[in-house]
């Protein structure tokens, strides 16, 4: 790994390889609201901001995301209506956290680790949204809907 100072063409900069392994070590070990708050500390993201509210169940936005999957998880989660299509918030809200570091959309990768250094780990807002889309797709809840 190196300790050299990277700058992006922008002058912004870049994320080192030791703070991208810490963003990964924190996802391996399931901590969301980490990954997202230091990712927020580290590059002043907005949507980083956000997730890291939806993803502790904080704040308004995050007891409207509570209320939302628990309504998701009657509705289609294991023994729910649909049955078995949701696959809980828990899980989901891991794969959502994933897919900011590695999108899980293969057509148009635009994770924070994706396509190294040539982003320099940095994404913008609308980028970090599209990753949570793509997971929610990747899950198939959007089409349960």
């Amino acid at each position: 790994m190196s300790n050299d100072l990277i700058f992006t063409s922008a002058a912004t900069l870049a994320l080192t390889d030791q703070e991208i392994a810490i963003l990964k070590s924190l996802l391996k070990a399931h901590d969301r609201a980490g990954f997202y708050m230091l990712y927020n500390a580290m590059t002043d993201s907005t949507e980083a901001g956000l997730q890291s509210r939806i993803s502790t169940f904080s704040g308004y936005v995050g007891g409207a995301a509570l209320a939302a999957n628990r309504l998701a998880q009657v509705e289609d989660g294991p023994n729910g209506i649909v049955g078995n299509t949701y696959p809980g918030m828990y899980e989901l809200s891991q794969h959502i956290a994933e897919s900011a570091l590695n999108s899980k959309d293969r057509k148009n990768p635009t994770g924070i680790a994706d396509n190294l250094p040539k982003n320099a780990g940095l994404i913008t807002d609308p980028q970090f949204f599209n990753t949570a889309d793509a997971a929610w797709t990747v899950e198939n809840v959007q089409e349960s809907r």
